[in-house]
C-alpha cells in the first residue's frame, strides 16, 4: 500500500515499529494495534488499556520511541491505528530486514527480549 506522500506504507510503519519494539519491549501485537488516542497521553509513557493478561498496562517510551509513535500518530484520530498496515505486510517487511542483516532466524519476538535484557542490564526492576 502506498501512502500519500509515495512511501510504501509497510516499509514507514515497519521503521517506526522495530525501535519501538527494542526500546519499550512491547509485544508485536500491543505495537501493532496501539490507537492514537493512546499515545497522546502524559508525555513519556503510553497505556495499554488491555493487554494480553486482560490488564492495563503501562509502557515506558524512551524518546526515540516517543518521537517515533506521536509522529505516526499526527493527524490520526483517537480511535484511529497509529501503524496502518496488516500482520503479513509486517512480516515480509521483517523477513527483508532479516535476510538484509543476515540474521534470516531472528523472529520479532526476538527484539523483546533484547529490550528486557538492556532493561535489565541497565538496572531496571521487573
Amino acid at each position: 500500500m502506498v501512502g500519500p506522500d509515495g512511501s510504501d506504507v509497510a516499509e514507514q510503519a515497519v521503521a517506526g515499529t522495530v525501535p519501538l519494539l527494542l526500546d519499550t519491549g512491547m509485544r508485536d501485537g500491543e505495537a501493532r494495534t496501539n490507537l492514537a488516542g493512546w499515545v497522546r497521553r502524559k508525555y513519556g509513557f503510553i497505556v495499554i488499556p488491555k493487554s494480553k493478561n486482560n490488564a492495563r498496562r503501562y509502557v515506558a517510551l524512551s524518546h526515540r520511541a516517543s518521537q517515533c509513535l506521536l509522529q505516526q500518530a499526527e493527524g490520526e484520530p483517537d480511535d484511529g491505528l497509529v501503524f496502518r498496515f496488516q500482520k503479513n505486510s509486517c512480516e515480509h517487511e521483517w523477513q527483508k530486514i532479516r535476510m538484509l542483516a543476515g540474521c534470516p532466524d531472528l523472529r520479532i519476538h526476538d527484539l523483546r527480549h533484547e529490550a528486557l535484557s538492556r532493561m535489565s542490564g541497565n538496572g531496571a526492576d521487573f
